[in-house]
């Protein structure tokens, strides 16, 4: 059953039923996601389909106290614009069988923040490449705060959860994944810590410790929470948990560095003087 939050699409209804039973319409091509989700993309018409999987045996009796992560989705696609947010729109959703259920929403026209930094400012090769990485990384840093300001802790905040708009700037973001946010009227001090690591999850060729330090001052200046002594509790606690984390993993599996050239060329990354 599909239920609509936009109008009801006969074309797409038919291809849902296709997408459901993990045949591939015309037009769709799988992407790769979480062993919990199944994604796809139809890039011409802009849509995304993600077919959310259980994760356990737990999964359907958690739902009934808190609604499926589906639904939490959709109630945060909802209160995302609310407070200033982006995310995708949310087109139509529905139950499938063995506990399953989809979302269809409008695609951005934007790239992963992790995989924008891996393509094209892993090794700044001029003045305005380095400048507009500085850019996109206060702006990152603002945004951080602007989510904590709003009481609001991303569930996933992962680079590549944070969508950065082609062909806009000052840089524009659009949240993806957005089904374990949570609000708070104080947040918890462990949820910040966690939401920070997450998006430091970039090694140190795409990161270096003063490109993290540019994003933390920028997260401070707009969040006013911490003291002088408590925000460098804050940023030690963060670094050091950060560079536990990617001490095990492979740059190029947190930020794709494959990205095509050509949207530098055509000025969509940053613009062309």
């Amino acid at each position: 059953m599909i239920s609509w939050l936009a109008p009801s699409n006969t074309t797409l209804a038919a291809e849902i039923e296709q997408l459901n039973t993990t045949a591939l319409p015309s037009g769709w091509q799988w992407v790769d996601s979480s062993p919990y989700a199944k994604v796809a993309v139809n890039a011409d018409r802009k849509l995304f389909y993600k077919a959310f999987l259980p994760r356990n045996i737990w999964e359907t009796p958690k739902a009934w106290l808190r609604g499926s992560r589906c639904q939490r989705a959709i109630t945060q696609a909802k209160i995302l614009p609310k407070q200033g947010f982006n995310t995708p729109a949310v087109i139509a959703w529905g139950k499938l069988s063995g506990g399953r259920e989809f979302m269809l929403t409008e695609a951005v026209n934007g790239i992963g923040v992790g995989s924008c930094i891996a393509s094209y400012f892993r090794s700044p090769c001029n003045r305005a490449a380095l400048y507009w990485k500085r850019e996109l990384l206060r702006a990152m840093g603002k945004l951080v705060a602007q989510l904590h300001t709003a009481g609001i802790v991303h569930g996933d905040l992962r680079p590549n959860n944070v969508l950065v708009e082609l062909g806009k700037q000052p840089y524009t973001f659009h949240l993806i994944d957005n089904e374990r946010n949570q609000s708070y009227t104080h947040i918890p001090y462990k949820l910040i810590v966690k939401n920070l690591v997450q998006i430091g999850m970039l090694a140190a060729i795409d990161l270096s410790r003063t490109d993290r330090m540019r994003f933390y001052q920028s997260y401070l200046q707009h969040y006013s929470r911490f003291d002088q002594s408590a925000a460098s509790h804050l940023s030690l606690e963060v670094y050091q948990t950060t560079m536990h984390r990617l001490s095990t993993k492979n740059p190029d599996r947190l930020g794709s560095p494959n990205l095509p050239r050509a949207h530098v060329d055509n000025g969509l990354i940053y613009p062309l003087s």
